[in-house]
């Protein structure tokens, strides 16, 4: 196993081999046109997403704990972690009389807050950019679909999980509490307290098996580039890695006939499957077709 300098393997075999998104096509209830993504998704041009539009207010909602339980050790590390954020310029005697300041006459739980409203702020943190799909058996199961699939009237993509940028995803994790950042966060580990931001959903969403290429943006402009080039924030991969497309059970005759067309011209590397419904089970089966 390879090991890259993001901190992740290139081609991890804990992957599927491959992982799947849903999305609408042609959807006569979409605000805007939907069309345009797909065929960008069939052609290799993934567009990340601003975690804070996602439509779970939960999202990215860790609970922050401070870090020690001794009052004075507690104190002392946010002062010094305070000290490294100052921002004033001067000596670090300077610096540290500020941070010194910036506690004094404050309880623990007010401090613990109002340092992690600091460090969630834009200007700290910058943004975070996620890629959402699912493990590959959701295909046949009916949840999915009536969610982000138009209710079954969209499409499940295929993306090839041994290709970048889908080969860094990693899975979510359920739980039914929200996961911890400790307050300072240098008292964590950075790849936990990304984890605990990125990677945490509630158990209720645990149908979903989902796994996530997420692109950090930092406050000073830089960005995880996950070994692609890019346009603003779409992922510039290689055409094909989308494997395949399934259409959903319920898409209209009208709209399946213009998107099958539409892969044979520009996309045939692409495998063109039909979803249809279980005759004996809540299920969903497959054809292939193309």
């Amino acid at each position: 196993m390879r090991s890259d300098k993001e901190g992740r393997s290139k081609l991890d075999p804990s992957l599927p081999a491959e992982l799947v998104r849903f999305r609408t096509f042609a959807s006569p209830f979409a605000k805007a046109p939907d069309e345009p993504e797909v065929f960008d998704h069939l052609q290799g041009r993934l567009r990340f997403k601003d975690i804070t539009t996602f439509n779970d207010p939960f999202e990215a909602r860790p609970q922050h704990k401070a870090a020690y339980s001794n009052a004075a050790e507690q104190r002392d590390a946010m002062v010094k972690y305070l000290t490294d954020i100052a921002p004033i310029t001067g000596s670090k005697t300077a610096r540290r009389r500020w941070a010194e300041s910036q506690v004094t006459g404050q309880s623990q739980e007010q401090l613990v807050e109002r340092l992690a409203a600091y460090a969630e702020s834009r200007d700290q943190t910058g943004q975070m950019f996620v890629f959402c799909m699912m493990a590959p058996e959701t295909v046949t199961s009916p949840m999915p679909w009536s969610l982000y699939g138009d209710s079954h009237r969209g499409v499940c993509i295929h993306f090839d999980a041994n290709q970048l940028p889908i080969g860094l995803a990693f899975p979510v994790e359920y739980s039914d509490e929200y996961p911890t950042v400790l307050i300072p966060r240098t008292a964590q580990d950075d790849w936990i307290g990304v984890q605990n931001v990125l990677l945490r959903k509630a158990s209720s969403w645990s149908f979903e098996k989902e796994y996530r290429v997420f692109r950090l943006m930092f406050a000073d402009g830089t960005a995880r580039d996950l070994f692609r080039k890019w346009e603003d924030n779409v992922a510039i991969a290689d055409p094909k890695i989308c494997t395949g497309v399934t259409l959903g059970s319920c898409m209209t005759p009208e709209v399946r006939e213009r998107l099958v067309n539409w892969i044979r011209v520009n996309a045939p590397h692409v495998q063109i499957w039909q979803a249809k419904l279980h005759r004996s089970k809540y299920l969903l089966e497959r054809d292939r077709i193309a």
